[in-house]
């Protein structure tokens, strides 16, 4: 939820629910080890790739049973309105 990626022409373009940024040029980073997104390089490619990231999110589907990344179980509760359920060791 509010966690999207887009990968294009050799780009790939990360924002996160909390607004963090990531951009990765596969062209001279194939491995991803340098995040662009403040690089003013990269700006105008940052808001290219914005305009496609979705403007829906899917629902968590309701026979998931994701337990153990507590992150994503304690998104999914807050979304969906489930409560939490125990995280696997």
């Amino acid at each position: 939820m509010n966690n999207h990626a887009v990968k294009v022409n050799g780009y790939r373009y990360i924002r996160y629910e909390d607004g963090t940024e990531e951009l990765y040029d596969h062209n001279s980073d194939p491995n991803e080890w340098t995040n662009e997104a403040n690089n003013p390089k990269y700006k105008n490619k940052i808001e290219e790739l914005k305009k496609l990231l979705p403007q829906v999110n899917s629902k968590w589907d309701s026979e998931s049973n994701y337990t153990f990344q507590p992150y994503f179980v304690k998104q999914k509760s807050r979304v969906s309105g489930d409560s939490e359920k125990a995280l696997k060791k």
